[in-house]
């Protein structure tokens, strides 16, 4: 693995007396080639579901705390890529009845999954069962369906926020 030492301080301006400081250590870059387990997909998988994902009165998935995945797994290129991408479909969504969350399943998933993990990997994905084990929170599977469809050096907390936001906001959990 490859680490960058810098500290990096920032200052802000809203509290000049707010020192932040970061220690670059977790940060993976995209070129390194990183093996990760099926338990390092089942940790991130089980951890966001029930740590970090954030539901509303309806079961709708509505936002994702970055916060809790960045103090858990660190920074990495595809994870803060997967932040933006949730940030701008924050954004974006309306007021939806759980009704129609269902009927729009495959399509809004399949865009930012393709994103993430590659166009190859949504059809696998779906003919695998993913909607099927992302609804039953089988972590351990999904964590197998991703080996087996050859994601395999995409940062585990990246790939299951990827997978849980893109299919979690079109349906109920």
């Amino acid at each position: 693995m490859v680490y960058n030492h810098y500290t990096i301080i920032l200052f802000t301006s809203l509290s000049p007396s707010l020192i932040f400081a970061y220690t670059n250590s977790n940060y993976h870059s995209q070129t390194d080639t990183i093996p990760y387990s099926e338990d390092d997909y089942t940790e991130a998988i089980q951890f966001i579901m029930n740590e970090a994902a954030i539901f509303d009165s309806y079961g709708k998935l509505i936002d994702i705390d970055f916060n809790k995945l960045y103090e858990k797994f660190g920074y990495s290129q595809e994870l803060t890529k997967v932040e933006s991408l949730v940030k701008n479909d924050s954004k974006k969504q309306l007021i939806s009845t759980p009704s129609t969350l269902r009927a729009n399943a495959g399509n809004c998933a399949i865009v930012a999954v393709q994103d993430t993990l590659g166009v190859a990997s949504v059809s696998a994905l779906l003919s695998g069962g993913i909607v099927g084990l992302l609804q039953k929170k089988a972590a351990g599977e999904i964590a197998k369906l991703i080996l087996k469809v050859g994601v395999k050096n995409v940062a585990p907390a990246a790939a299951a926020a990827s997978l849980i936001w893109s299919f979690g906001r079109c349906m109920w959990f």
